[in-house]
């Protein structure tokens, strides 16, 4: 198990280090949009985070297909925007302009 997941992480290396450059990108964006928001902004994402962890520690069992339906109905949009994006040229442009990289 050990060597084909080894083997797998070697084929794929290309692929590991573009998400962990995208990762890392995106934990310093975030660092820098903290850093630079105001007080009244800290306290609340400190608040929800807070929140958060509470609610996780509290509950006894989370039902996943409720977070499943719930997070599919917050971000319908986006799915949509997406999918449209998808059926047209400029989507397809995006497409292709990822699997040449």
């Amino acid at each position: 198990m050990k060597s084909i997941l080894l083997e797998y992480v070697i084929k794929n290396k290309k692929n590991f280090i573009v998400i962990t450059i995208i990762f890392c990108i995106g934990i310093s964006i975030g660092i820098f949009l903290i850093n630079n928001s105001n007080e009244n902004q800290k306290l609340e994402l400190n608040t929800y985070i807070g929140e958060l962890v509470k609610n996780i520690k509290e509950s006894d069992s989370i039902n996943k297909m409720d977070i499943l339906f719930l997070s599919i109905k917050q971000n319908v949009s986006f799915i949509l925007i997406i999918w449209f994006l998808g059926c047209t040229i400029i989507g397809r442009c995006i497409y292709l302009y990822c699997n040449f990289i």
